[in-house]
């Protein structure tokens, strides 16, 4: 009868204890959700996916179209469109390049192009009359070519080494001979040397 009723204290206590810690582990659960209901939450940035790029778009975004008309010896002579800022050779290039007869020389590669500009590729031997237009869009500082046939003394004067003894000079010869035709009319007056004809052969012209 001792061992019956000491298994069932035995059985009572270890019920007892169990019920206790249920108790202490089932308040400390509860607690701990209450304090996760009652935190606030923290709101999470928003991530921005990247734009795509759009394929449309152009390159070279703010640039403008240019036309420019390219004449004389190159292959193809018309009049092409490209974007603004392209140099001279661009265009040179896009009417195929010069001819076999062309002189290189006559155009300056490197310049510009700028929009209604004219480009004019002279052939070998051609004196190189380019039209005003050219030089203007390009800039450069005698813009207009001086015809050496009906300019007055003070026009010759802007050529480079004329002062007035030579502009005189000029005139004189060609009332006496006739109008020039080519730059070795030219350097028969008196002054005037292979050096000076080079430096003028882009500034002057001899069309009567």
């Amino acid at each position: 009868m001792v061992r019956k009723h000491g298994k069932k204290a035995v059985l009572a206590g270890v019920l007892l204890v169990l019920f206790i810690l249920y108790l202490a582990f089932g308040q400390e659960r509860v607690s701990v959700d209450e304090r996760e209901h009652s935190m606030p939450s923290i709101p999470q940035p928003a991530v921005q996916e990247p734009k795509k790029k759009d394929k449309n778009a152009s390159v070279e975004e703010g640039g403008q179209d240019i036309w420019v008309d390219v004449k004389g010896e190159v292959v193809k002579p018309g009049v092409y469109q490209a974007r603004s800022g392209k140099r001279v050779i661009h265009f040179i290039q896009l009417a195929g390049g010069f001819t076999k007869t062309a002189d290189p020389k006559s155009v300056n590669l490197a310049a510009i192009a700028t929009d209604e500009m004219v480009i004019y590729a002279a052939k070998e031997g051609e004196q190189h009359m380019i039209p005003a237009a050219q030089h203007e869009s390009v800039g450069e500082a005698a813009a207009a070519i001086i015809n050496v046939n009906s300019a007055t003394e003070e026009e010759l004067m802007k050529l480079p080494g004329v002062g007035p003894a030579k502009a005189a000079a000029i005139i004189s010869y060609r009332e006496e001979n006739g109008p020039f035709s080519s730059m070795e009319d030219l350097l028969q007056v008196k002054g005037i040397g292979e050096k000076t004809a080079e430096q003028w052969a882009e500034l002057i012209s001899f069309s009567h």
